[in-house]
């Protein structure tokens, strides 16, 4: 999986919100997955523990070697057992077998996902292309709950990555996904936003006129996602623009566009 990099760093918005294509090889080998962000857009990994199962349930699932099982489902009780008595590798071990035993089981690959979030430091190389492979495999059987799923945690991925490559992918990804299936998603927009966010912090010093196209962009998301969602959509992109949280994709766009303070009842900054 690569970026669409480009002319990114100096590009204008439409030109990084082209359509990429994330298995080119040329360009896999340039792009920096491995050093994150200090902060995200949004709750990643909120249903990253697993249910705890009773412990004579973990014993049972532990007690039969991963090699002896063949159906994905039970590779991945034996999975969330493994995680849950703190057997990282254990677990790891059995939720990529999961995965490879069936690529196109999307409760494999988002359970190995909010695994991965457990763990410190989050492999998000390791996620985004897991998830990127999850996207390959949509298909018409695949619900929409699913799809969007997939897509959340990879908009949101892409957003831990160091920028600007993280949030320019973050970007070509949103588009993508609010122009069909997420169109009504406000949760997406509020991805596009923290991403735009991060795009006019970054080329605030670097390119203005970019910088400008980015903050109006910002807004652009904010008003859908509002438009879209309920009182927690605002409460969440209010906690983005407040400085001091581990959170500020939208702290810089707040602090210098009263339009965007005024949307989210912000006083000025």
């Amino acid at each position: 999986m690569r970026l669409y990099i480009s002319r990114a760093m100096w590009a204008s918005d439409a030109e990084v919100a082209r359509a990429y294509d994330p298995y080119n090889d040329e360009l896999r080998t340039t792009m920096d997955l491995t050093t994150p962000r200090t902060s995200t857009s949004g709750p990643p990994g909120e249903t990253a523990k697993p249910a705890e199962a009773p412990p004579e349930v973990r014993r049972e699932a532990l007690g039969v070697p991963l090699s002896a099982l063949t159906k994905t489902e039970d590779i991945l009780t034996r999975g969330r057992a493994a995680q849950q008595e703190g057997l990282t590798e254990d677990a790891r071990a059995a939720f990529k077998r999961a995965i490879a035993l069936d690529p196109s089981n999307m409760e494999a690959v988002l359970t190995y996902v909010y695994f991965l979030y457990s763990e410190k430091p989050v492999d998000y190389a390791e996620m985004i292309t897991r998830l990127e492979d999850a996207r390959r495999q949509f298909s018409l059987k695949i619900s929409d709950d699913v799809r969007q799923s997939i897509m959340h945690e990879l908009v949101n991925a892409y957003l831990y990555i160091y920028e600007p490559f993280g949030f320019q992918a973050a970007i070509n990804v949103g588009n993508g996904y609010v122009v069909g299936l997420g169109a009504k998603d406000a949760d997406a927009y509020v991805y596009l936003a923290a991403a735009h966010g991060q795009g006019y912090t970054y080329f605030k010093t670097r390119d203005p006129s970019v910088a400008k196209s980015e903050l109006m962009l910002v807004i652009d998301s904010v008003r859908k996602a509002l438009a879209l969602g309920e009182a927690q959509t605002k409460d969440w992109l209010r906690y983005l623009a407040t400085e001091g949280g581990e959170d500020e994709d939208l702290v810089d766009a707040a602090t210098d566009s009263a339009e965007l303070r005024k949307l989210l009842n912000l006083v000025s900054m």
